[in-house]
């Protein structure tokens, strides 16, 4: 009471006023105070809710609303109704408000009547009043679901350092160590540059273990590309104000004040791909980067690496990244070189990841395998590349030395799209079973072996005639068709290969292939190719059908020597024209056998699809159904869809052409072999109508210009499409097999007109009016327009071809000059002309 109170010469009325006055005072300090105490409670991170005797809530704070949504249930909601789902917290809530139990739940999983589901660990305390009766209940929730993030952040992100030096046998090699050196005795910030699979994230760890800290010194790797389901700002830095508070209020730091960046201090934070950061993200790097670097911060002390496979300072001008972020990385600018540029590591690199594989104990590489890697340009993933290829090599190998048909490397078949699986269609299910496919091939063996006999038995009858026909007529230009629709089909029944699996069960020398026909096998191809085309216009094989025979008799004989002398089909792999042929057509074709990337990384230890199995045959042509740099060699035999135990290997169906453009450089073999197809199907056209390529003097001489075109563009082309040779070489590939989509054109109108009698089919003006003003009185050959329909549907073909590898490029960011586009354009539109004129001019 007020000393105002005990004057005793007041009057009563003055003393009620008073009493009213102190009252008012008292109640005004009372509210302050509960104010006061709210807004301290307030602050706090910790969900509060105190509730009355029964069980109904009578306080709660901020945090409490915004864990379990109380504000919907309303005013003297019961605590229990805020978790309907949880029947054991509810239990101890009870338990609490009958026996006044302290209770304490830890990593608690609750979900609250709105639906979230958070982790918190929870304290139940009973209230009680001064004469110590229990008068309600305060339950505090701590929410650990932000700090069971960051523990599952610690465990996916501080990537352990990986021991061993580097390999720095080369000269570029040995520079980059000393820079790393250099770096380690700084601490500003160091971007790594290089292509995928150089070993950015390997050389950054080095550079943390250059600076001299201690080994509990954390090393986080965070791949900007997984930050897409989360704020990658929020993520890195803990999370922005949310405008909740005022600006005069207090604020207590929350667990979720923290991120990635306070995890790492005292130590390395890498940012792998950093130009897939969101601007908002760059910019938080810049501030604490600059704040760093000004020595304003000393709560935390990180010292952050970049990595990047692109020139930030291009995306940084276009926008596209921030340029102080890119100014300030540069700082420490560190670029890797290329694999291929470092060939003196190669070796010592393959030795190492031979030794650190599982099957590598106590094994090695013969000289041709070390050429192949030598000569592998890794142009894919570099030393990941190399890693995964010799990994593969160790364990698909039968002997303590490692053959080179074990090496494999470029990227993986991945799959198109509008790609479809028909394997499991109930009708090709069937064709592909061993009895159905033996039977076709054995039938086709038979058939051509009788085409071969019969044009030499009975060459100067109908007999031998009718044969020869249905050689040179029909079997050849629909092999041709057949080959841009369906790639190597042909060769699933190809009596060739089928005389080389009889002789070889006969008797087989089993040698592997030498190395020498490795090495040729590109020129040995077009070669073998050219030689066909100019025996059948020298000994006139289309009208002579003991030639003809004797031609078929001898690649069947061919084919069973070497079927007889290597192991599985080395004829088909290294020499076979008609299979390099179909090799070349496949890549635009619409068949497809290829594994699932997933399935082989995951369950696969064995590689049956390569090696076979003890009820199944592996692949004869050494190829393994997963990379797609080599998939032109799968001649379809479907082995790998019978050996496959995890079901990976299947036939697709995918879009035509596509894969000329979405696939990188296709080898040397198959480029040389596709501008040899453009620059020689105008001169086979040319000698069915022209007298000086009719004669045999007047092909060769064509044929040798055809060649020698052929291996002027294959040798230059690269340096005039690209400065950089690697560049240059992708692009000449794409190009090389656009031209052989056009050349397609006037090979089939040249084969079309070996059909018997197909030229003295005549389309004739007078049988309709209209014709009689496009039709010459004499008629027009059936076979020209034919040709025509063929030599344009070639230039449809070609133009679509031209123009996603033009897209793709520009995706690739390849930038290529518009007169070589427009040079390309014109070297287009002259070919249609040239062919056009030898139909219908010469």
């Amino acid at each position: 009471m007020s000393d105002k109170l005990s004057e005793p010469n007041h009057s009563l009325d003055e003393f009620y006023d008073q009493l009213q006055d102190t009252v008012i005072e008292q109640a005004r300090r009372l509210i302050n105070h509960n104010l006061y105490t709210k807004a301290i409670l307030s602050t706090l991170p910790i969900a509060l809710v105190a509730t009355d005797r029964s069980g109904r809530i009578r306080s709660i704070n901020r945090a409490a609303e915004d864990l379990l949504g109380l504000g919907s249930l309303g005013e003297n909601a019961s605590l229990v109704t805020c978790f309907p789902q949880d029947q054991f917290l509810q239990e101890k809530i009870t338990r609490c408000l009958e026996a006044g139990e302290a209770s304490t739940l830890d990593s608690h999983s609750l979900v609250t009547a709105s639906g979230n589901q958070n982790v918190v660990n929870i304290y139940l305390q009973p209230l009680r009043d001064d004469e110590s009766e229990l008068c309600g209940l305060l339950i505090a929730l701590e929410d650990q679901t932000y700090i069971s993030f960051l523990q599952d952040s610690v465990q996916r992100y501080s990537a352990p350092l990986q021991s061993g030096s580097v390999v720095s046998e080369s000269k570029a090699m040995k520079r980059l160590m000393t820079q790393v050196a250099e770096l380690g005795q700084d601490d500003k910030t160091v971007l790594l540059i290089g292509e995928p699979g150089c070993g950015k994230t390997f050389v950054a760890g080095k550079i943390h273990e250059a600076a001299g800290l201690s080994s509990s010194a954390p090393y986080f790797v965070i791949d900007c590309r997984t930050l897409t389901d989360k704020s990658p700002r929020d993520f890195l830095f803990g999370a922005e104000e949310t405008g909740k508070t005022g600006q005069n209020e207090i604020h207590f730091r929350s667990v979720h004040d923290y991120g990635a960046i306070h995890l790492a201090d005292g130590g390395s934070l890498v940012l792998q791909h950093v130009e897939i950061l969101p601007l908002d993200a760059q910019q938080a790097v810049v501030d604490f980067l600059e704040q760093e670097n000004s020595g304003f911060l000393s709560h935390v002390n990180v010292r952050i690496m970049a990595t990047s496979c692109v020139d930030l300072n291009q995306l940084a001008v276009t926008g596209e990244f921030n340029s102080e972020l890119a100014k300030l990385l540069m700082l420490g600018k560190l670029e890797l070189p290329n694999l291929w540029k470092r060939r003196k590591d190669i070796l010592p690199l393959a030795r190492l990841f031979l030794q650190e594989s599982e099957n590598g104990a106590q094994r090695n590489f013969s000289k041709s395998a070390e050429n192949v890697l030598i000569s592998t340009h890794y142009s894919h993933n570099n030393a990941i590349e190399l890693r995964e290829s010799v990994a593969l090599a160790a364990l698909v190998s039968n002997t303590v030395e490692i053959l080179p048909e074990c090496i494999f490397s470029g990227p993986k078949e991945e799959e198109a799209s509008f790609e479809v699986e028909i394997s499991q269609i109930p009708v090709i299910h069937w064709a592909l079973q061993d009895r159905v496919l033996g039977s076709l091939r054995y039938l086709t063996l038979a058939f051509f072996s009788l085409l071969a006999i019969a044009g030499l038995l009975f060459s100067d009858s109908g007999i031998g005639q009718f044969a020869n026909s249905l050689v040179w007529g029909l079997w050849w230009p629909a092999l041709i068709i057949v080959f841009l629709l369906l790639g190597r089909l042909w060769c699933t029944v190809c009596p060739l290969s089928t005389a080389a699996y009889l002789a070889k069960g006969l008797f087989t020398i089993g040698k592997p292939p030498p190395a020498w026909l490795k090495k040729y096998s590109f020129l040995l191809l077009p070669a073998g190719f050219l030689l066909i085309l100019w025996v059948e216009h020298a000994f006139h094989m289309t009208i002579s059908p003991a030639a003809t025979g004797v031609f078929l008799l001898s690649l069947m004989a061919l084919a069973a020597l070497f079927g007889v002398l290597f192991e599985r089909e080395t004829w088909c792999r290294y020499l076979c024209p008609l299979g390099s042929l179909g090799a070349i057509y496949s890549l635009p074709a619409i068949l497809n056998v290829r594994s699932n990337p997933n399935v082989c990384a995951t369950l696969c230890t064995t590689h049956e699809c390569l090696k076979g199995s003890e009820t199944q045959l592996g692949c004869p042509v050494f190829h393994h159904p997963l990379y797609a740099q080599d998939a032109h060699v799968c001649k379809l035999c479907f082995n790998c869809l019978k050996s496959c135990p995890h079901d990976s290997a299947k036939l697709h169906l995918r879009p035509p052409l596509a894969r000329i453009w979405r696939q990188g450089e296709l080898g040397g073999a198959l480029g040389l072999f596709a501008l040899t197809i453009f620059f020689i199907s105008p001169v086979l056209l040319g000698s069915k109508s022209l007298a000086q390529l009719s004669s045999v003097t007047g092909f060769s001489i064509a044929t040798l210009l055809a060649i020698g075109a052929t291996l002027l563009c294959y040798q230059l082309l690269p340096n005039r499409l690209a400065r950089d040779p690697e560049q240059g070489r992708l692009i000449m590939s794409r190009i090389a097999f656009t031209l052989m989509i056009f050349g397609w054109g006037p090979l089939t109108a040249f084969q079309i007109a070996n059909f018997p009698a197909v030229d003295s089919l005549m389309v004739i003006g007078n049988l309709d009016p209209v014709w009689s003003h496009l039709v010459p009185d004499q008629g027009l050959s059936l076979l020209k327009l034919a040709q025509t329909g063929i030599l344009l549907l070639a230039a449809l073909l070609a133009g679509i071809t031209f123009w996603g590898v033009r897209q793709r490029l520009r995706k690739d960011q390849i930038n290529i000059s518009i007169i070589v586009w427009l040079v390309l354009i014109g070297l287009f539109g002259g070919y249609l002309g040239a062919n056009l004129a030898l139909i219908f001019w010469a």
